[in-house]
């Protein structure tokens, strides 16, 4: 038989009004190298556009709030790893550079928790390639999907879920600047 405040915490935690917030900041990896045939003499600008990667992202589901920041070094620095040692030259810039550069890559960002019994993150990347006018040449979308128990390892599926749709969609996006003219 369950004490009446065991009903009340019962019927709080339903409800969702017992919240609490997990802050979590995303740590540098070190990719794997991009496989290009073509791409040594190439300049390479990475675009990081705050609209489409944010500073801090924020999501929420069944009275936890994940807060997640960081997500742009991340992307920038998984990007110039993967592409060191393949191209010329990769830089990062918060807009799009004057000019110099043979092509640009654009990634874009989503991070969403849902779920009330079965808690997921997920993750939508996409990346484009374009060429030096801003013309894209290959754009590859993934959404990954990773389940979680939210005070127990929340932040750790959604970077899970990150680097997995990076890894699932960068190198196949990346091998675009071999087709460059």
């Amino acid at each position: 038989m369950m004490r009446p405040s065991m009903i009340a915490i019962a019927a709080l935690v339903a409800t969702g009004s017992i919240a609490c917030t997990h802050e979590h900041t995303f740590a540098n990896v070190t990719p794997a190298r991009a496989q290009l045939q073509r791409g040594g003499a190439r300049r390479v600008a990475i675009i990081m556009d705050e609209r489409l990667v944010h500073t801090r992202y924020e999501t929420s589901t069944d009275g936890h709030t994940f807060v997640f920041y960081n997500a742009p070094a991340l992307v920038a620095n998984a990007l110039q790893g993967a592409l060191a040692g393949s191209v010329a030259m990769v830089q990062a810039f918060p807009g799009v550079p004057s000019s110099g550069f043979d092509a640009q890559v654009i990634p874009e960002l989503g991070i969403e928790a849902t779920g009330m019994l079965n808690h997921h993150c997920k993750v939508r990347f996409a990346l484009t390639v374009a060429d030096a006018r801003g013309q894209p040449v290959v754009r590859r979308e993934l959404e990954t999907d990773e389940t979680f128990v939210p005070v127990a390892n929340g932040p750790a599926a959604c970077e899970a879920a990150v680097l997995s749709a990076f890894n699932g969609v960068a190198y196949q996006a990346l091998a675009g600047i071999d087709g460059l003219r």
